[in-house]
């Protein structure tokens, strides 16, 4: 077996070159069958290497419980992303959040500048990226650590009782010209900025009468 690059290395290289051995076999089963609630809670070692053990089972890499953002998710992806160098926006250009003004108009978000909200026409075509959730506990992950869908970790909420929500944005913009949506003179008047409510956000846009195209879909059917 080569000797792997440390900077990139996972189990999955592991069983990849391993291939359909019995060794590799046994050791897909073995992760078929892992469940974080095994893993220590007080565990402090590589995040990435705990990551890889609990998800490279057979749905390993399926993930679709994506969504549009909310507006003022994007002020933890400016902060918490951008602005430390972890990951990269076009500055010049906007992306659509998931959260209208009135029937006609969408907060968009620039991420040059140190950022700032546009308001757009729902016609205009704009960048979009997909934002995802999941629980965890305490110090699963950090600001800016990789996720389990590949994405990077932009905020993380406190839902008290040891259970945090950690908000995953996608690595790459999954359309670089994508109308807000088709229904673009109907108010939905539910769309909400906070940063908890993409999902709830995306799910109206969608749900409207006459609905067939938007970057809400967009990231309703991504999967990675």
């Amino acid at each position: 077996m080569a000797v792997p690059n440390t900077t990139t290395f996972s189990l999955r290289d592991v069983v990849d070159e391993l291939g359909n051995s019995s060794a590799g076999e046994d050791l897909k089963e073995c992760f078929d069958i892992a469940n974080p609630a095994l893993f220590d809670p007080s565990y402090e070692g590589n995040k990435d290497s705990l990551y890889n053990f609990r998800n490279y089972g057979g749905t390993w890499g399926t993930y679709e419980d994506w969504f549009l953002p909310s507006f003022v998710a994007f002020t933890g992806m400016q902060i918490n992303l951008h602005d430390e160098s972890i990951m990269d926006f076009e500055e010049d250009v906007p992306y659509w959040s998931s959260t209208e003004i009135n029937a006609t108009t969408v907060k968009a978000y620039f991420f040059g500048g140190g950022g700032y909200r546009a308001d757009l026409p729902k016609s205009t075509l704009a960048h979009v990226r997909a934002c995802r959730t999941f629980e965890g506990g305490d110090d699963d992950y950090d600001l800016g650590d990789s996720g389990p869908a590949g994405g990077y970790i932009f905020y993380i909420r406190d839902d008290g009782g040891g259970v945090f929500t950690y908000f995953e944005i996608s690595a790459t913009d999954i359309s670089l010209a994508s109308i807000w949506s088709n229904v673009d003179d109907e108010e939905i008047g539910t769309t909400l900025d906070d940063i908890g409510e993409g999902q709830n956000n995306t799910d109206e846009i969608i749900a409207q009468s006459g609905h067939t195209d938007s970057a809400a879909n967009l990231c309703d059917i991504y999967t990675v």
